[in-house]
């Protein structure tokens, strides 16, 4: 069968049971995460523009960036995906916020973008799935400007852990990375490193089963997860179930 055509409706499915615009507490620490290694706090509202590569039915990147005045675009293999990013957006964001916004049915291997229309890029827990990773770091790189970022978070191939995330997030992961061969593998296409973070280290496991064990702990407010999360995102060791890596562009 297919690849992309499994993966395209698999996330059909599972997006077509979203029924409400929600910022999980998961989402909340991605957000501050990719915000901050992004620099999307000091961006040029006129020449600075994001895109998302794998935005999932949520949206919630691309709609928060459009929500503080950034221009966004969110792309996503499922049609379901997009089509509810774009439904959450018309209803949470106000309509200036939503002119700075658009969802795009499109794979991550051919995207429809000239060449540098991006500033600011992200892609969280998608090189995984892809069919043809190569020629996704190809389209990620040509459609980067100089001097703009990329926010990336993958599988660590070099730790057990990585099997834990699988049972913790979804099984249908198809490849790992060690973070050193992806950062070589952005290096000859022109980008150098700006953080490397390793993060779901062993403290994730207490965290998601004493949240299933105590679902209070799902509210953004509970000291408690923001204090396991702290504790993950504080533990520098290499032994994760996952790293995320920012880098710039500087041309080759």
């Amino acid at each position: 069968m297919d690849h992309d055509k499994t993966i395209r409706d698999f996330y059909d499915m599972e997006y077509s049971k979203l029924q409400h615009y929600h910022l999980e507490n998961w989402r909340l620490s991605y957000l501050e995460r990719v915000f901050r290694r992004l620099d999307l706090g000091n961006t040029d509202p006129d020449r600075d523009r994001l895109l998302d590569i794998g935005v999932g039915g949520c949206g919630f990147t691309v709609i928060e960036a459009a929500k503080r005045g950034l221009k966004a675009t969110g792309i996503d293999l499922s049609g379901v995906a997009v089509s509810k990013a774009d439904s959450f957006a018309h209803s949470y964001l106000d309509d200036d916020s939503r002119q700075r916004c658009e969802f795009i049915a499109c794979s991550a291997e051919m995207l429809p973008f000239a060449d540098g229309s991006f500033s600011k890029v992200c892609s969280i827990s998608v090189l995984e799935y892809i069919s043809n990773d190569i020629k996704a770091m190809d389209e990620m790189a040509r459609i980067t400007r100089k001097g703009g970022r990329i926010f990336i978070c993958v599988t660590n191939g070099g730790f057990f852990l990585s099997k834990i995330n699988d049972l913790l997030y979804d099984r249908r992961k198809m490849r790992r990375y060690r973070a050193e061969h992806l950062i070589e593998m952005y290096r000859r296409r022109g980008f150098v490193v700006v953080d490397l973070t390793f993060h779901a280290h062993l403290v994730k496991v207490l965290q998601y089963g004493l949240q299933a064990l105590f679902p209070s702990l799902r509210d953004a407010k509970s000291s408690l997860w923001w204090s396991l999360e702290k504790s993950d995102l504080r533990n520098s060791s290499s032994r994760s179930a996952m790293f995320s890596i920012t880098l710039e562009k500087v041309g080759i």
